[in-house]
């Protein structure tokens, strides 16, 4: 593991350490300069002394390494919540990808804590969030004053799902002010994976429905929305998983009931296609792309991460999305549980495809704080504030993986 050695200074510039510095000074009555050291620590991301103390310890797993809890809680839990918990293994402590839990025992996160701790328990580098927390940046702020190092990460994610250099602030510039379908230069921040995925669908739903009154009549007004989603081996929808809200749980065939009465009444229909099968899928497109329906999206994740671990083909992803520009269907390709894992950061990127969404989450924030964001293009930026549904407060940036992306 290469290790790397930042300070905040080094990673956030000068000019906004030196304003946020004398901010503080003044809120605090204390000297600038106190701060201003704080933001010049340098900090070892992954050293070596860590590296090898992870080493040491997973000789350990399995183990019975310390006492333990004896007298726990059961808590106060759903009754679904509660069937599937399991106390002993609830965490103590934890360093890496070893926590022990409540029964004294070492264990390994082999899935890294469901993907979310993609940096590891306590990890070195989350240092510098509490050395920014001590010179005073806010993690609370409003959707209409998000902070500068969340503006700056945003600008951060578009160079790097756009393929650009470090330092080709020009062509920066112009992919944010493209118009181009197919070009991801929009970013929204939301608080979990599921609003980031539902808002991809709610942007999708606003080429049929108005948002509200207030919005022109769509340009498939009329016509009856049709999303296609992964089938499972069965022909169901059992293989996606694109969240838990409601409309995202129909695409996974949750509320039946609900969603049946949907379809009759020819407000929103979901159709399984299957896995790497290019012939149907493009039977299907071809079935509801015409008449009373249009194909109102195409939602995947690359690698069906709660269905076997299935990936997706390159040649079934290729063909697919040509179909989907050819006849005018917006495409989310769902990282949530992907993104940060690929050498590229986006998966996506090692298919050489253009969605018109991709969602980040889960390991994006390194589990230290709720993060997510969706990715869109000029042409499917139709909703206001209040269409995202966005939580009343927003973070300034202080998560892992937001200082440390690039």
């Amino acid at each position: 593991m290469k290790n790397i050695c930042k300070s905040l200074r080094d990673l956030l510039g000068s000019e906004y350490i030196s304003a946020v510095c004398e901010a503080q000074a003044f809120l605090t009555g204390e000297e600038q300069v106190k701060f201003e050291a704080i933001a010049d620590e340098k900090v070892d991301f992954f050293p070596k002394s860590f590296q090898s103390k992870l080493d040491n310890l997973l000789s350990k797993v399995s183990s019975k390494v310390c006492t333990g809890l004896k007298n726990s809680s059961d808590g106060a839990a759903a009754v679904s919540f509660a069937g599937a918990q399991h106390n002993e293994m609830s965490p103590l402590s934890g360093l890496g990808a070893i926590r022990v839990g409540e029964n004294g025992k070492a264990y390994l996160a082999g899935k890294s804590e469901h993907y979310h701790a993609s940096l590891g328990h306590h990890f070195p580098g989350y240092r510098l969030i509490e050395n920014a927390k001590k010179i005073g940046i806010c993690n609370v702020t409003h959707n209409n004053t998000r902070g500068y190092i969340t503006r700056i990460l945003e600008r951060e994610l578009i160079r790097i799902a756009n393929g650009l250099a470090k330092d080709d602030i020009a062509g920066l510039e112009k992919i944010i002010a493209s118009e181009e379908e197919h070009v991801l230069n929009r970013v929204t921040n939301l608080e979990t994976g599921s609003l980031a995925v539902e808002a991809s669908l709610k942007m999708m739903l606003a080429r049929f429905y108005r948002l509200d009154s207030t919005y022109d009549y769509p340009k498939y007004d009329g016509k009856i929305p049709v999303f296609l989603v992964m089938a499972d081996n069965q022909g169901g929808k059992q293989a996606n998983y694109h969240g838990t809200t409601v409309l995202t749980q129909l695409l996974r065939g949750m509320w039946p009931g609900f969603s049946d009465k949907l379809e009759a009444a020819g407000i929103f229909k979901v159709v399984p296609v299957k896995i790497n099968d290019i012939d149907f899928f493009s039977k299907t497109v071809a079935e509801y792309d015409q008449g009373e329906y249009k194909v109102a999206g195409f939602f995947h994740e690359l690698v069906l991460m709660n269905y076997g671990g299935i990936k997706l083909s390159q040649e079934f992803v290729t063909a697919t999305h040509a179909m989907c520009h050819e006849r005018d269907i917006p495409i989310t390709v769902d990282e949530i549980q992907s993104c940060m894992w690929s050498p590229e950061l986006f998966m996506f990127k090692e298919y050489k495809c253009k969605p018109d969404f991709v969602s980040v989450g889960k390991g994006f924030p390194g589990g230290q704080y709720p993060a997510s964001k969706i990715l869109t293009t000029a042409a499917m930026d139709s909703l206001n504030q209040l269409g995202y549904a966005l939580n009343s407060t927003t973070p300034n940036g202080l998560c892992a993986n937001n200082i440390f992306v690039g």
